[in-house]
């Protein structure tokens, strides 16, 4: 891929609202590691009013260059669908821990062995339960087996692109940049709670699908 093909195609995932990360878009990833890439695709988004963002160069995306009050009003109702989108996220976060037997959270880059998960959830109750109450939120079909419910539950994080399977036919995920931004959002709602929002000062650059 030529050089203005990579660049075009950066471009318009970051206007679409993805993630650029080293799993999902290793290419773009690997372009805007360049200082140089970096400067051209700013340049490009600032026309659009958009600036490129990134959590220490882990991920990048695009998020608003400074706040109208549209965009603001825009911002507050995406925040509160936000909360609703991350929910399935948390109890999923959780549920990797309980299975794990680990409190450390899942980042970019870390494996899913869906056999694995099954094998633990099919021999405790409590998983199992919880495993139910992510299938309900994320409008599932609790009918099935275990194997069934969490291949449910990995389809899904891998349509909104939190996972990535590695190969088609074999069920190994890795996380995304993606959630790792979910996680970094999750501290932020924590740290000001859905009724100090209007407090909060949004001319600081927010990415548009999330917040």
């Amino acid at each position: 891929m030529i050089f203005d093909e990579v660049f075009t195609s950066t471009v318009e995932s970051l206007l679409a609202g993805k993630f650029i990360c080293p799993i999902t878009y290793t290419t773009s990833y690997d372009f805007l590691n360049s200082d140089i890439n970096r400067e051209r695709v700013q340049t490009y988004l600032y026309q659009t009013g958009k600036t490129l963002s990134h959590i220490d160069h882990e991920f990048y995306y695009a998020s608003y260059e400074s706040m109208t009050p549209d965009r603001r009003r825009s911002s507050r109702a995406v925040f509160k669908q936000t909360q609703q989108e991350i929910r399935p996220v948390v109890e999923f976060l959780s549920l990797m821990m309980r299975v794990s037997n680990d409190e450390r959270s899942l980042y970019t880059g870390d494996e899913i062995h869906l056999a694995q998960i099954v094998s633990k959830i099919e021999n405790d109750k409590s998983l199992l339960k919880s495993l139910d109450r992510i299938i309900i939120q994320i409008k599932g079909q609790l009918k099935g087996s275990v194997f069934d419910k969490t291949k449910q539950l990995i389809n899904s994080l891998v349509k909104t692109e939190i996972l990535k399977q590695i190969e088609p036919k074999i069920d190994i995920y890795l996380c995304t940049g993606k959630l790792a931004y979910y996680i970094n959002l999750m501290e932020f709602i924590m740290t000001y709670q859905a009724e100090k929002f209007d407090d909060i000062d949004l001319d600081e650059p927010v990415q548009d699908d999330l917040i």
